[in-house]
């Protein structure tokens, strides 16, 4: 029964993308500190089923099956890289204590070579 493996993957796929949708890091209204949480939280998640998927991606075209397209699983990558840069971004400026810094003293090209530098 080794298509039992791909059935369970499938679930598991639709289960994280409801999951991501309703309480992900990008739901609206969170605070910044529990998107951050919640980006750990589903980053983890995701990286085992992107490592099944390339498993299960390898298999079907070894024995010349169709190879099923989970686009959704590359658009999540690319949004929590993205999330990885912008909240670790957040985060090495709460910890260093930046945050109190008051906004009139940092000019918009310090904000554009930190962004640029991180992207």
């Amino acid at each position: 029964m080794p298509f039992v493996g791909i059935e369970v993957f499938r679930n598991d796929v639709k289960a994280f993308e409801s999951g991501y949708a309703t309480q992900g890091p990008m739901v609206p209204g969170i605070a910044p500190r529990e998107a951050s949480d919640r980006l750990n939280i589903f980053q983890s998640r995701f990286d085992d089923l992107y490592r099944s998927n390339l498993t299960y991606s390898a298999g079907e075209q070894l024995f010349g099956l169709p190879v099923t397209d989970y686009s959704f699983l590359h658009q999540v990558k690319k949004e929590l890289m993205l999330l990885q840069k912008l909240y670790g971004l957040y985060n090495q400026v709460c910890h260093a204590g930046v945050r109190h810094i008051m906004l009139a003293c940092v000019t918009s090209y310090a904000i554009y070579c930190d962004v640029t530098h991180i992207l």
